[in-house]
């Protein structure tokens, strides 16, 4: 049979996943398929519902018994660290919580309000010891970042004041000793006012 004969020929065959659904032999442009689109790999998330695909994920196995478990800790992409902590009344949609609030839970001996926020003092996020987090209100923690940036901001200005200096210190110094050289080999300083000015 030609391919244009394929193209509008209706055969109906099984889809080749084993999930009973029927499909045309050949697509628009002529070509054979085995599968319904989205059916060929269980493991995608798009594509048509399959039955192999939900069969496959609840056959496999999941937190710590599943081959690629690492631990139950993960990075966010902001640089804090989650925890797989199913059970916790303040986990996400996948059972984590951010591991601050655990150890902060910890020492405390109580969970957390969804008031309270966790502040990490030195500013790095994953740093979870205790002597490095603080437990603040929604209302408190936005000031405690304004002063943390002004400490940062004069930080910045200290030292950009501080390279300043050393770079003028440098070019008196080699203003001086091109004078010297100068003076040396025999040119006047009337000379040498006009190309520093």
């Amino acid at each position: 049979m030609s391919r244009r004969g394929r193209r509008f020929n209706p055969e109906m065959v099984e889809c080749a996943c084993a999930c009973g659904r029927m499909r045309r032999r050949y697509d628009n442009e002529g070509r054979e398929r085995r599968f319904i689109q989205g059916h060929s790999n269980p493991y995608t998330k798009k594509g048509h519902p399959c039955p192999m695909r939900a069969a496959i994920k609840a056959s496999s196995p999941r937190g710590p018994d599943s081959h690629r478990w690492k631990g139950g800790e993960h990075y966010t992409g902001d640089g804090r660290v989650l925890k797989h902590s199913p059970d916790h009344p303040h986990k996400n949609a996948r059972g984590y919580v951010r591991r601050s609030r655990l150890v902060m839970e910890q020492h405390l001996g109580r969970y957390l309000t969804s008031e309270e926020i966790i502040h990490h003092i030195n500013g790095i996020k994953d740093d979870d010891r205790i002597e490095n987090l603080q437990l603040t209100s929604q209302e408190q923690h936005p000031p405690i970042h304004a002063k943390m940036r002004q400490k940062s901001l004069e930080g910045k200005r200290r030292q950009y004041k501080q390279a300043r200096e050393d770079y003028l210190r440098w070019e008196r110094k080699l203003l001086a000793g091109v004078r010297w050289s100068w003076f040396l080999a025999g040119i006047e300083d009337k000379h040498i006012k006009p190309l520093l000015s």
